[in-house]
C-alpha cells in the first residue's frame, strides 16, 4: 500500500539470514538480547522501555510466539464472485432462514476483499501450482507433475495447502463426482436445504454459493438454515479450557441418542443461541420413557389373534366421546406438526408431539381406556400410537424405529408394511376433526380437574368417595359414569346443591365434605401458612422498591425476584380462596 522495501530476515525456521551479519543463523530470541547490546556498545540505544505492551501471538498447541513472514501467496479476486452470489438471494431463488441475517449477508458480499487461500499448514488440498527450478516457468496442473512442459527441467510443488474454507466451497458438487457429469450430480445439485451455523454464513455459506455459481452455473441450493451457537446452561460459551462443555457422546451414552437430539431442537428459534445443560438432557429422557411405557402398554393391550383396524377404516360415529376426542386431537396435531417442519419451527413441533403423548394421549385416554377396555378401544389405541411414531420419527428416530419393529411383531396388519424410517409421511385426515366431541370433552376435563383439585387442596385421598352435585348439562349427563370412574365420586345434577361451591368452566360444583374436612384445624394451618407467605411477600416488596436494589442487582437477579413477587402473590390469593371456602363445609 505504501511501496516499502519489502525484505525478510527470518527463515521459516525462526533464524536470522545473512543480511543481518554477524547474527545470520542465531535464532529470534538469541538475537535480540545479542542485538541490544551491540547498540548500547556503539551508544546508538536511545533507552528499553519496560512497561511496553502489545498483541502477541501464540501457537495454541506448541506455545511459541508466532512471527509474520512476508512470503508469497495466492490469492483469488472475489468481487467477480459475489455479484452472482448476492443477486442469487436478492431474487429470492436462495431464502436464508431467518430472514435477519440476508442483511449480514449482503454487508459481507458487497465489502468483499480478495481472499488470500494460501496456508501454512501439512493438512489440507496441497495448491496445484508448479514451479520450474530452471526456468522458473510457473504452471497449473490438476494432476501432479514432474517437468516443466517449457523445458523439460525438474519441478517443485508450492508447499502451501488451501483454505479450508476454499476446499468446504467445494462441498455441494465435488461430493457428487464432478467434474464428471454423474447421475448423482445430475439428481441432487442443487439440493433442497443447506443447514449450518449463523457464524459461519460467511465462511461457508456464501462460499459454497459462490463456487457453485461459478462451476455449476446454478445455485447449489434453495434454502439456507441458520442455528445459533450453543451455549452452557448459564448461557455462557463452551469452553474446553472453563471446562463448561458437553461431551455429546457422553450424553448419549448416558441419556439416549434421541434424548440427546430433541434437547437439542427444543426450545431453539432459527438464528438464536440456545442453552443446553444436562438436566435439559435428562428431561428429554423422561419423555422418551414415557414413550416407551405408552408403546408397550398399547403393543400389550392390542396384542389379538385377529387384525386391528386402522384410522382409515374406523366408523367415527360407532365410537365413544373420548374416542372421537383423541382422534380430532391427532388430527390437528398432524396438520400443526406438518405445518411447523414446513416453516421449519422445529421445536414448535417437538413441543405440540410431547404435549400430545404426555398429556392428551398418556394422562387421559389411555387412563379411560384402562377402565373401559374392548376392540373399539384397540383399534384407536394402536392407530393413534403408529401415527404418532411417524410423526416423531424424524426427531426421534432411534426409539420410534425400536417400537415400529416391535409393533410388526405382534400386529400382522403391520408387519407387511416397511420399516419407519422408509414409511409415507402422515396424511392429514380432516375426517378426523370433531369440534362438537372436542367441545364436549374439554367441558369433561375441567370438571374432572376441578373435582381432583378439591380432593387435593383439603388433602381428601382418592381412595374416599365424594358426592357431588353439578349444574345440569346433557353432555356432562351422558358421561357422568366415565366421570365418576375417573374421579372416585357419586354424580348428582340439578340447579341447587349443599357444601362446598366452585365453578367449573361454565357450570357449578357443589362438592359435600361434611364429615371429611377438620375445619378448625384446616383454618388454623391455612393461616399460619399464610401469614409466613405474606411476610416474605412484604420484605421482597419493599426489596423491590429500593431504588439502590434495582441499579445495583445484575438484571437477571432482578427479573427473577419480580417473577418470585408474583409466585407468591398468586400463592397468596389462593390460600386467601381457601380460607373462605372453609366456611361453606359445615
Amino acid at each position: 500500500r505504501h511501496a516499502l522495501d519489502k525484505e525478510q530476515i527470518i527463515d521459516k525456521e525462526g533464524k536470522l539470514l545473512k543480511i543481518a551479519g554477524e547474527f545470520g543463523g542465531m535464532l529470534i530470541d538469541q538475537a535480540r538480547p545479542a542485538i541490544v547490546q551491540k547498540l548500547k556498545a556503539k551508544g546508538l540505544l536511545v533507552s528499553v522501555d519496560e512497561g511496553y505492551s502489545h498483541n502477541v501471538a501464540i501457537n495454541s498447541r506448541g506455545g511459541a510466539m508466532i512471527e509474520p513472514q512476508i512470503l508469497e501467496q495466492w490469492f483469488i479476486k472475489v468481487a467477480p464472485l459475489a455479484k452472482k452470489a448476492l443477486a442469487a438471494v436478492r431474487s429470492g431463488e436462495i431464502k436464508i432462514i431467518p430472514a435477519n441475517f440476508e442483511k449480514i449477508y449482503f454487508h459481507w458480499m458487497e465489502n468483499i476483499h480478495d481472499w488470500n487461500i494460501s496456508r501454512q499448514i501439512w493438512w489440507g488440498h496441497s495448491i496445484p501450482v508448479f514451479t520450474c527450478a530452471a526456468c522458473r516457468h510457473e504452471f497449473v496442473s490438476v494432476e501432479v507433475a514432474d517437468t516443466c512442459p517449457k523445458c523439460q527441467s525438474a519441478v517443485t510443488q508450492d508447499p502451501d495447502t488451501l483454505d479450508t474454507w476454499f476446499s468446504s466451497g467445494l462441498w455441494t458438487f465435488a461430493t457428487l463426482g464432478w467434474p464428471d457429469k454423474t447421475p448423482d450430480l445430475e439428481r441432487w445439485h442443487p439440493t433442497t436445504l443447506m443447514e449450518t451455523g449463523r457464524d459461519i454464513i460467511f465462511f461457508w455459506v456464501a462460499r459454497m454459493i459462490m463456487f457453485s455459481l461459478y462451476f455449476m452455473d446454478e445455485v447449489p441450493f434453495k434454502t439456507v438454515y441458520l442455528h445459533g451457537l450453543v451455549l452452557d446452561k448459564d448461557g455462557k460459551k463452551m469452553s474446553k479450557s472453563k471446562g463448561n462443555g458437553i461431551e455429546p457422546l457422553e450424553m448419549a451414552d448416558k441419556y439416549g441418542t434421541d434424548a440427546l437430539r430433541l434437547s437439542l431442537n427444543t426450545g431453539v428459534s432459527a438464528g438464536l443461541d440456545t442453552r443446553l445443560g444436562e438436566d435439559k438432557i435428562a428431561h428429554q429422557r423422561n419423555f422418551v420413557n414415557k414413550l416407551w411405557n405408552v408403546s408397550r402398554f398399547v403393543i400389550k393391550t392390542t396384542k389379538c389373534e385377529r387384525t386391528c383396524e386402522r384410522l382409515s377404516q374406523i366408523k367415527l360415529d360407532d365410537l365413544e366421546l373420548e374416542d372421537q376426542w383423541i382422534l380430532d386431537r391427532l388430527g390437528l396435531l398432524t396438520e400443526a406438526t406438518t405445518r411447523a417442519l414446513e416453516e421449519y419451527r422445529f421445536s414448535d413441533a417437538i413441543v405440540g408431539l410431547q404435549d400430545f403423548v404426555w398429556n392428551d394421549f398418556a394422562d387421559w385416554y389411555l387412563e379411560i381406556a384402562k377402565r373401559k377396555p374392548g376392540p373399539a378401544k384397540n383399534d384407536v389405541l394402536l392407530g393413534v400410537l403408529e401415527h404418532v411414531l411417524a410423526l416423531l420419527h424424524p426427531v426421534a428416530p432411534f426409539v420410534t424405529e425400536v417400537i415400529w419393529q416391535e409393533l410388526k411383531k405382534s400386529d400382522p396388519e403391520a408387519a407387511r408394511r416397511p420399516d419407519l424410517i422408509v414409511s409415507a409421511w402422515p396424511a392429514t385426515n380432516k375426517q378426523l376433526h370433531n369440534a362438537k366431541s372436542r367441545k364436549d370433552f374439554e367441558e369433561l376435563q375441567t370438571l374432572v380437574k376441578t373435582l381432583r383439585a378439591i380432593r387435593a387442596d383439603y388433602h381428601i385421598t382418592f381412595a374416599t368417595k365424594l358426592a357431588i352435585s353439578v349444574s345440569p348439562s346433557k353432555s356432562l349427563q351422558l358421561q357422568a359414569p366415565l366421570v365418576e370412574q375417573l374421579t372416585n365420586t357419586t354424580i348428582t345434577f340439578g340447579k341447587t346443591g349443599q357444601g362446598l361451591k366452585r365453578t367449573a368452566g361454565s357450570g357449578v360444583v357443589h362438592a359435600d365434605l361434611q364429615g371429611l374436612v377438620d375445619v378448625k384445624s384446616e383454618k388454623e394451618r391455612l393461616a399460619k401458612e399464610l401469614a409466613k407467605l405474606t411476610g416474605v411477600y412484604a420484605a421482597l416488596t419493599k426489596r423491590l422498591a429500593s431504588k439502590t436494589f434495582i441499579d445495583k442487582a445484575p438484571a437477571a437477579i432482578v427479573a427473577k425476584e419480580r417473577e418470585r413477587e408474583r409466585e407468591l402473590s398468586k400463592k397468596i390469593q389462593e390460600l386467601e380462596r381457601l380460607v373462605q371456602e372453609l366456611g361453606q363445609i359445615r
